[in-house]
């Protein structure tokens, strides 16, 4: 198992950026992976950022379901996980046999290209029904493992598909449990040592409880902006950091 060492800068600015994220997937539903993962790539480098992502994003889910498990609809989480099944493992080869350098470009030009989708607002008649949904769970298994971002896809089939809002929430997160778990295995884990792991672990439930405390205060869609704006920010800064490193 690789363990990933971070120096005390950076698990400050990990800790900021979960938290972030932590607090839009709290409101939002989805956001957490989307916000993080590009700022950990640029602290770690894309194979192991991704893989910490998902660990982390698996600790969350659990947090989430701990309070909201009785709206997850086991249907449509399982549906979703089919696809996936096959598409985990295949992306996780391309990972593997990837240059690093152009891996944080891919996952850089994901995270934009998924911020922009979302801001844009709009639907795809398409992603209804179970070819849509097969191609979702797809797209997102795929998004998820090589650039620890699979939430846009799936929040794009929700909204197409009408999903209201107090089940979207949970079913999002007992369906991420799943992927993430699914990555994280597919991907080769990875552990933290004992201090950043307790720091990351509290600023996720802080980000949380700092989320839902805010929920019925906050417009939700100045949280998408805001959520989309930092992820912006940080797949910027991913491809970035690639160009360079190239």
């Amino acid at each position: 198992m690789t363990v990933v060492d971070l120096a005390a800068p950076a698990v400050a600015v990990a800790m900021a950026a979960v938290f972030t994220g932590a607090v839009a997937q709290a409101v939002t539903g989805f956001g957490f992976s989307l916000v993080s993962a590009p700022f950990l790539v640029l602290l770690l480098g894309p194979l192991h950022a991704v893989r910490l992502v998902n660990l982390l994003a698996l600790f969350f889910n659990v947090v989430m379901l701990v309070r909201e498990h009785k709206g997850v609809d086991l249907g449509n989480v399982a549906r979703l996980l089919a696809p996936a099944l096959v598409v985990a493992p295949v992306a996780a080869y391309v990972v593997h046999s990837t240059d690093p350098a152009l891996l944080s470009i891919v996952v850089g030009l994901t995270v934009l290209a998924c911020a922009l989708l979302l801001a844009s607002g709009r639907r795809a008649e398409r992603l209804r029904g179970p070819g849509g949904m097969v191609a979702a769970g797809a797209a997102s298994a795929a998004m998820n493992t090589t650039s620890g971002v699979g939430g846009p896809t799936v929040a794009m089939y929700a909204l197409n598909a009408g999903w209201p809002t107090e089940m979207s929430r949970p079913t999002f997160q007992a369906y991420f449990l799943g992927l993430n778990l699914l990555s994280f295995v597919s991907l080769g884990p990875v552990s933290l040592q004992p201090v950043p792991a307790a720091l990351l672990a509290a600023a996720i439930v802080g980000g949380y409880v700092a989320g839902v405390t805010a929920l019925h205060r906050l417009d939700a869609v100045t949280v998408g902006k805001a959520v989309i704006a930092l992820a912006m920010a940080g797949g910027v800064a991913a491809v970035v950091r690639g160009i360079v490193d190239m």
